[in-house]
């Protein structure tokens, strides 16, 4: 009986995987740009990552989003908090959503990094 459940636990949780692999590479191509608003960042343990919660509307509606941030640097994250950045989200899924923050977010998204966002680099953990 425990084989069985522990064959559908890994089942499930290759399933969970698959999704949100499958969402992230479809955020990639079929994204909408809005601007969304930082709300927290919360250092995580050792060992984990930095996450930021953020907000941003949609069609009126907002919408909240989480997104982990291994290259912000925790001892100056909090800067981020409050701030504007740009949000993609999903065209069929508007919770589906990533905030662009780092180099990397722009360089994922193929997006030039603006100039008016310059001062992240010295955020960024090296």
């Amino acid at each position: 009986m425990s084989k069985i459940i522990s064959v559908f636990v890994i089942l499930g949780l290759l399933i969970l995987i698959f999704k949100s692999y499958n969402d992230s590479n479809d955020l990639l191509q079929n994204y909408i740009l809005t601007e969304g608003t930082v709300l927290s960042f919360t250092i995580a343990a050792k060992g984990s990552s930095n996450t930021v919660k953020y907000e941003y509307k949609v069609d009126g509606i907002f919408y909240e989003g989480y997104n982990a941030y291994p290259e912000i640097s925790r001892s100056q994250g909090s800067i981020i908090v409050g701030k504007k950045f740009p949000v993609a989200f999903l065209k069929k899924d508007n919770k589906i959503s990533h905030i662009l923050i780092s180099t990397k977010d722009f360089r994922n998204f193929s997006i030039p990094f603006p100039d008016s966002l310059l001062w992240i680099k010295n955020i960024e953990i090296k």
